[in-house]
């Protein structure tokens, strides 16, 4: 038999692209309608909404912190998780509406996010942002001169970011770079996030498959 339908939640606006985030018994999902929802995951009451601008990204919680980021102003957002309300927000002082920002991703104390530019000659702008979760302050940008078009993929020894056709581990402190592997084949931007385990780092582009490189040497 099929199985029965708990709730639905008719939104403003379709549903983004990304997939939503379950955390403590809330749903956090974006919408193109410029709404972010907070939504019980038993009874499917809406909890909170927040109407900005269009959510571009899935939202990621880090303990009791929203983040997200929006199309408009290539912004970082961060709301407090039970209340909706503003935290901080964070702006790469380069952003311009030629800037596309990534999905967020986080460890530890900091979120990380990337930035590119869209259709654009000058590589300039392309880079990895550290933000503190906490207070929204900068830890450090590092410049990649590629367009950084997933999320960073972050653990306690370097922060791995697919730029383009490039991976490239990141030292979680500084933003100092590890090691750049090149990747076989070209990128078309919509790669997922490198994935890491057993001592590797897993990245794919879209013309060659799946790559496994050792984390540590790249």
């Amino acid at each position: 038999s099929r199985p029965s339908v708990k709730w639905v939640v008719e939104t403003t606006g379709r549903i983004n692209d990304s997939a939503p985030t379950i955390v403590d018994g809330t749903v956090y999902i974006g919408t193109w309608g410029k709404y972010l929802y907070a939504i019980d995951a038993e009874s499917g009451t809406v909890q909170w909404t927040d109407n900005n601008e269009i959510v571009s990204t899935g939202p990621i919680v880090i303990a009791d912190t929203v983040y997200y980021v929006i199309v408009d102003d290539s912004q970082l957002h961060a709301l407090d998780a039970e209340t909706g309300k503003t935290k901080w927000t964070y702006k790469s002082d380069k952003a311009d509406n030629k800037l596309t920002v990534t999905e967020p991703s986080g460890f530890g104390e900091t979120v990380y996010v990337g930035t590119g530019e869209l259709g654009g000659a000058d590589l300039t702008g392309q880079e990895v942002h550290a933000v503190n979760a906490d207070t929204g302050n900068r830890e450090w940008k590092t410049e990649v001169y590629e367009p950084v078009a997933t999320a960073p993929t972050a653990t306690a020894e370097s922060v791995f970011v697919l730029a383009d056709d490039v991976l490239l581990a990141l030292d979680p402190e500084t933003g100092t770079r590890n090691w750049t592997y090149n990747m076989p084949g070209e990128s078309n931007n919509v790669d997922p996030a490198p994935v890491v385990g057993n001592g590797f780092v897993y990245a794919c582009t879209d013309s060659d498959g799946l790559c496994a490189v050792d984390a540590e040497t790249g």
